[in-house]
C-alpha cells in the first residue's frame, strides 16, 4: 500500500471518530434544548436506534473497530453530561455565532418546532395614551412577529404573515416612502433584508435579502445610504492590541468570545463595504489600561449601539469629530468611544454610567446616554445622563421619582423626535416621553406615558415612534 493511501486511510478513521464524538455530544445538546417542546424522550429513542444500528453492523461485519467507533459516540455523550473543561459553553458559542448554526442547527430547530404556537400580541395587551396619535413599531421578546400600532385608529398590524419560534427579527428602521407605502430594513440573526410595505404594513416587495458570516446585534445607523451596524463573530485569544494592556486583558486566553465590530452595508444592494476593528486602539484609553482595571474575557466589549456624525450641526456638537466619524457604546466597559474612518480613537467618555446604551448627540456640545444601572434602588436603577463632549463632565440627568420608577437592567433606547425625548424602558416594556425645557441637559423634564405592556413578561427590544 502506498504511503498516501495509508495517510488517507487513517485520516478517514480519525475524521469518522471525531464526527461520532461530536454526534454523541450534539444529540445530548439537542435533547436538552427541545425538552421545552415536549420531545423529552427524543435522545433516548435515538440512542436505541443507534445501538441497534451498530449491533447490526457488528453482526454483519464482526469487526472490533465498530465497537471502538460506538465507544467514541458514547464518549461524546459523556462529554456533554460531564461538561469537561466547560466544553459545552465553548461549543455552544461556536454553534450560536457562526454561519454553521444558521445553515444547520437552525434547520434542526425548525424541524422540531414546526407547529409550535408563536406568541401573538393583541391590542388589549397594550395601554395607550389616548392623546398620542402617531404610529409605533413594536418588537417584544416572546412574540416573534413585528407589530405596528396605529394609535389613532387603535389598530395593531402584524408585518410578517408567518414567523417561527426560531426567528429573531429586529427592525433597524421603518420609514414612509409615500402616503401608501413604507420601507423596512430588518435583520434575522445573520440575514439582512430590505423590503417595501403597503399601507397595512404587509410586505409587497423584497428589494434584497443577504446572508452574512457574522451576527447582527442591536440597532444601527444610516448615513449616505449605508448601514452602520454592530456585529459579532466568534474568535479566540490572542487578538491584535491585547498584549499592550497592563491588566488581566493581556492574559485572556481560556475561551472563545464574541469579537464585536461595526460593519458597513450598502443599502442599494446589501453588499458589504467595510469593517471597523474596535479593539485595536483600546489600549490607548488610560482609564482601561491600568493594573487595577479588570476586563470580562468572555464579553470584553458588549457593543450595543453605533451612531454616525452625519452633518455640520452634529460635528459642531461632538468635540473633535468630523462628518463620517462613528461613536459606539460598550456596555461591559461603561464606555462611549468616537472613532474616525481610519479606526483611530478621537474622543471617549468612561464612567459615570453602568451598562449603558443608546448615546445620542444633542445641541450645545452635549450627548445623552441611557444609563441602565447608574442610579440608586429607591426609584429604579436606570437614568438618562447628559455629558459635555469636550469636558467629559456630567451636565444633567433624569431619574425616576416617587410617581414614576425607571429601571431597565438590559437594553433601553432613546429616540429624539419633534424636539422630545422618547424612552424605551425595555425591561419594563414602557415607552414614555420627556418634554424638557432644555433637552440637552435634561432640565425641567415632564414625563408622559405613551405606551406600556404591563402584563406580559420579557423585554421589549423595540418601542419607537415611526417618524414621518
Amino acid at each position: 500500500m502506498k504511503l498516501i493511501d495509508i495517510i488517507l486511510k487513517y485520516f478517514f478513521y480519525i475524521s469518522l471518530g471525531v464526527t461520532l464524538v461530536f454526534i454523541g455530544w450534539l444529540i445530548e445538546h439537542v435533547n436538552v434544548k427541545i425538552q421545552q417542546f415536549d420531545f423529552i424522550n427524543f435522545a433516548f429513542y435515538l440512542k436505541i436506534l443507534i445501538i441497534i444500528f451498530f449491533s447490526l453492523i457488528l453482526i454483519k461485519f464482526k469487526n472490533n473497530l465498530i465497537i471502538f467507533f460506538f465507544f467514541l459516540y458514547l464518549t461524546g455523550s459523556f462529554i456533554y453530561q460531564s461538561n469537561t473543561l466547560n466544553i459545552n459553553s465553548k461549543l455552544t458559542l461556536i454553534l450560536k455565532q457562526t454561519i454553521f448554526k444558521v445553515s444547520f442547527v437552525n434547520k434542526i430547530k425548525k424541524t422540531f418546532t414546526v407547529g409550535q404556537p408563536v406568541g401573538q400580541l393583541k391590542i388589549d395587551d397594550l395601554i395607550i395614551n389616548e392623546e398620542f396619535k402617531d404610529q409605533i413599531i413594536i418588537r417584544k421578546e416572546g412574540f416573534e412577529n413585528v407589530y405596528v400600532l396605529d394609535s389613532q385608529k387603535k389598530v395593531l398590524y402584524e408585518i410578517f404573515d408567518t414567523v417561527t419560534k426560531d426567528d429573531k427579527i429586529l427592525p433597524i428602521y421603518i420609514k414612509k416612502i409615500n402616503n401608501l407605502e413604507y420601507e423596512l430594513l430588518y435583520y434575522n440573526l445573520s440575514t439582512l433584508s430590505k423590503v417595501r410595505l403597503n399601507s397595512n404594513f404587509k410586505i409587497i416587495e423584497i428589494f434584497w435579502k443577504k446572508e452574512f458570516d457574522f451576527y447582527f446585534h442591536h440597532w444601527g445607523d444610516i448615513f449616505e445610504n449605508k448601514l452602520f451596524i454592530p456585529t459579532s463573530r466568534p474568535r479566540s485569544y490572542p487578538i491584535k492590541g491585547q498584549k499592550k494592556f497592563s491588566n488581566n486583558f493581556k492574559d485572556c486566553n481560556d475561551s472563545l468570545f464574541p469579537y464585536e465590530t461595526v460593519d458597513v452595508i450598502d443599502l442599494k444592494d446589501g453588499s458589504h463595504l467595510k469593517t471597523f476593528n474596535l479593539f485595536i486602539d483600546l489600549w490607548k484609553i488610560k482609564e482601561l489600561n491600568n493594573k487595577q482595571y479588570n476586563f470580562s474575557c468572555s464579553d470584553p466589549l458588549h457593543l450595543n449601539d453605533v451612531r454616525v456624525i452625519k452633518n455640520l450641526n452634529e460635528k459642531d456638537n461632538f468635540f473633535n469629530s468630523n462628518i463620517g466619524d462613528i461613536f459606539v457604546s460598550f456596555a461591559s466597559l461603561d464606555l462611549v468611544v468616537l472613532y474616525d474612518q481610519k479606526n483611530e480613537i478621537k474622543n471617549y467618555f468612561v464612567g459615570n454610567m453602568v451598562r449603558q446604551h443608546s448615546p445620542r448627540i444633542m445641541n450645545n456640545n452635549k450627548i445623552l446616554v441611557f444609563d441602565n444601572l447608574g442610579s440608586d434602588r429607591i426609584y429604579g436603577k436606570s437614568r438618562i445622563v447628559s455629558f459635555d463632549t469636550e469636558t467629559k463632565k456630567l451636565s444633567g440627568l433624569y431619574e425616576g421619582d416617587i410617581q414614576n420608577s425607571f429601571e431597565s437592567e438590559i437594553a433601553g433606547r432613546l429616540q429624539i423626535y419633534n424636539d422630545k425625548i422618547y424612552v424605551n424602558s425595555s425591561t419594563e416594556s414602557k415607552l414614555f416621553e420627556l418634554d424638557c425645557k432644555e433637552n440637552e441637559i435634561l432640565n425641567g423634564c415632564i414625563r408622559k406615558s405613551i405606551l406600556s405592556i404591563p402584563n406580559l413578561s420579557g423585554e421589549t427590544f423595540l418601542l419607537e415612534v415611526i417618524e414621518n
